[in-house]
């Protein structure tokens, strides 16, 4: 199987789980409850946030694949491979960050119970920031591995635009861990998510139609 019709495929698979991931995250514990309705969550909530952890995983593990495809198609465009590292670098920083946030809120379901309102809430606060920490080495991924693509001739140079413009929204909404509370730092934050999971169908699908498409002049 060609290099691009799998990392097209992990892609979707990707694609898949970071929207599950996304609902499944919504429905349980977050920052937006008081501390008492967390704690509440988090001991009713083992289906849900155990559903969200799982998606989480899948998609960690994709991403990884996914990674090292984008690096690998990178690669075919530069000479010496600033791009593809960067990919891969970022990629596996950002695993490496965001599963503290999943380990800590699967470990969180098990203890609620015995655990103090307090400590829960910030235990749960602090792995939510270790999300928000990973978010810019997703966006230097997505960044580097759009403009990878179109500089190979893999993808539309607006493909390759968008999901520029998406990896720096992701960038820049990443500074919300600063103030998580904040729609000024919130807002490209959703819309890097939001144009982050677009390019990642489209890129997806034209890769996985690699044959069909004609290179960009």
């Amino acid at each position: 199987m060609r290099t691009e019709r799998w990392t097209g495929i992990a892609g979707v698979v990707l694609l898949t789980s970071v929207i599950a991931g996304i609902v499944f995250e919504t429905m349980g514990p977050n920052l937006s409850m008081t501390p008492d309705q967390m704690s509440a969550s988090f001991k009713n909530g083992q289906v849900t946030v155990g559903l969200a952890t799982t998606f989480l995983l899948i998609q960690k593990v994709v991403l990884v694949g996914f990674a090292v495809g984008l690096a690998t198609l990178a690669a075919r465009g530069e000479k010496d491979h600033t791009i593809s590292r960067l990919i891969l670098v970022s990629g596996t920083l950002q695993v490496a960050i965001t599963m503290v946030y999943v380990a800590t809120f699967q470990a969180l379901v098990s203890v609620a119970g015995q655990l103090a309102v307090p400590v829960l809430f910030g235990l749960a606060t602090v792995g939510e920031n270790m999300d928000l920490a990973g978010m810019p080495f997703l966006g230097l991924m997505i960044a580097a591995g759009a403009n990878g693509l179109a500089r190979a001739r893999l993808l539309p140079r607006w493909v390759g635009r968008f999901g520029l413009v998406a990896g720096v929204l992701l960038v820049l909404g990443s500074l919300s861990l600063l103030s998580p509370q904040s729609f000024f730092f919130m807002l490209p934050l959703l819309l890097g998510v939001l144009l982050t999971v677009i390019w990642l169908g489209i890129a997806s699908v034209a890769l996985i139609r690699a044959k069909d498409l004609v290179p960009a002049a």
